[in-house]
């Protein structure tokens, strides 16, 4: 058997992370020094690791966050795929853009408003299609740079696209493309500002249960949120490594899984009585993991059709384990007459704000936490034509020229946009993606969307007047 390398990551990795050397990603700016991100000088958001001594960000809404003081703040990245990502300063939008693949040494250059900042940088495209990988973060000479504190409360999402925001950005005209996901537009991040929550997400595109989007009758279980939940992110490579629970126990964790599920079970009733089963069984492994923490089970932004198995399969859980730490609560569908609709009928961004408007007055009724004013501004109703094109540094432009020419490099957007919008490697449709953002080709249906696009346009007609129940 193959044995799994366990590493230490994310929020208490510290130790190690100290004792690893970070190779430079570029020449210090004049007058500025490098500091590693590590747990001793930043806090770190979502699950995290360091390879090669470079941080590791996969997953949506991962980050890093750090008070800081001097005129700005720079951050060195590592080559990588196509990254979309967001910088507040002082928990205001401070700048909002994407790396490309063809950048060798993509830097992210943020002023700072006088005396001590709070800096918090957020990877708003989800892990299947690209990591960030943070090499170092460059400060002036002279001033020095620590963790922010713990948020008052801490919460974890388990979803599929609609948790990472896919397509929120974009309209139904468009093809998924990594520059229309923000996952700081989603139910979920909104839901942990309005708690004032640290938050970590476990979420991919096209996920479930039993099985990942379908197009046909077939199950698909390349993607399936059981077999990397313990993992420390996801690959259609395959991943190895193990997440450490003991770095992160949230207080409350939030399952929304089914959507993608439903495209294979189609309401037949020894499919669904399989998803009711393994639901339970995937309960018991976020149990497992997390001893103390409270479990909302969740359904029905886009879908209302396996929440009874959802909340079916709380019942027996508790029934079975005598537990009671365990709820099931079920949302409204988007409103999209009103609210509109992102790509390939994913949720607007309206109707994010919705969904946290439920979620929200769910877990306060339930948990009894407070909410409070919003501590992030600035992102709401931006638009991905505001995006700036993160780049190399201008002193290593200078130093180390690109190549004209490589097979498997190049410094055109029109390719590096291309290779930054593909929805997932198990794509068996084809999407064609132009470089532009608004010329794209959108086809019948997409593997990581979690609905067949025909399909759910009949599942959401008349969506207005679903009247949800919010139980248990």
């Amino acid at each position: 058997m193959k044995m799994k390398k366990r590493i230490l990551v994310g929020f208490t990795s510290a130790a190690l992370a100290a004792s690893m050397l970070a190779v430079p990603a570029s020449a210090t700016k004049k007058g500025f020094q490098q500091i590693e991100p590590t747990a001793d000088n930043v806090k770190l958001i979502g699950r995290t690791s360091y390879e090669d001594g470079v941080l590791s960000i996969p997953w949506s809404a991962g980050g890093v966050e750090f008070k800081a003081t001097g005129s700005m703040v720079r951050f060195n990245v590592i080559r990588t795929d196509t990254v979309r990502l967001a910088v507040y300063v002082n928990g205001k939008l401070a700048v909002k853009g994407y790396t490309l693949s063809a950048n060798k040494k993509p830097v992210i250059d943020v002023p700072l408003e006088e005396g001590e900042n709070t800096v918090k940088l957020v990877k708003l495209s989800e892990c299947a299609n690209s990591v960030l990988k943070l090499d170092s973060i460059e400060v002036e000479q002279g001033t020095t740079i620590s963790p922010t504190e713990k948020q008052a409360h801490s919460i974890e999402f388990i979803g599929d696209s609609i948790t990472c925001g896919y397509g929120v950005d974009g309209t139904t005209k468009e093809s998924f493309n990594v520059k229309n996901e923000n996952a700081a537009k989603t139910y979920a991040y909104l839901t942990a500002d309005a708690f004032d929550s640290d938050l970590s997400f476990v979420s991919v595109s096209g996920t479930g249960v039993i099985s990942g989007y379908t197009a046909g009758s077939a199950k698909n279980e390349d993607n399936l949120a059981p077999t990397y939940y313990e993992n420390n992110y996801f690959s259609w490579g395959g991943n190895d490594t193990t997440w450490d629970f003991a770095g992160y126990q949230p207080e409350a964790i939030v399952i929304n899984l089914g959507t993608n599920d439903n495209s294979y079970t189609k309401g037949d009733e020894e499919k669904c009585a399989e998803f009711q089963t393994e639901y339970v069984n995937f309960i018991k492994t976020v149990r497992k993991n997390n001893p103390n923490s409270a479990i909302v089970c969740a359904l029905g932004i886009m879908g209302q059709e396996l929440y009874p198995q959802v909340e079916a399969a709380v019942d027996a859980y508790k029934a079975e384990t005598g537990e009671t730490n365990v709820y099931a609560f079920e949302f409204n569908v988007q409103n999209t007459s009103a609210n509109g609709i992102g790509v390939d009928w994913h949720p607007s961004e309206q109707s994010h704000k919705d969904a946290a408007a439920e979620l929200e007055g769910f877990i306060s009724e339930t948990l009894g936490w407070e909410t409070t004013t919003n501590l992030e501004t600035g992102m709401e109703n931006t638009v991905k034509d505001d995006d700036v094109q993160f780049v190399n540094a201008p002193e290593d432009e200078e130093k180390e020229p690109e190549p004209e020419s490589s097979e498997s490099e190049t410094s055109s957007e029109d390719s590096s946009e291309a290779e930054g919008s593909t929805a997932s490697s198990s794509s068996k449709a084809s999407t064609s993606t132009a470089a532009a953002d608004n010329t794209t080709t959108t086809t019948t249906s997409n593997p990581a969307t979690g609905v067949v696009i025909a399909l759910a346009g009949a599942a959401l007609a008349g969506s207005a007047v679903v009247v949800s129940r919010r139980k248990k």
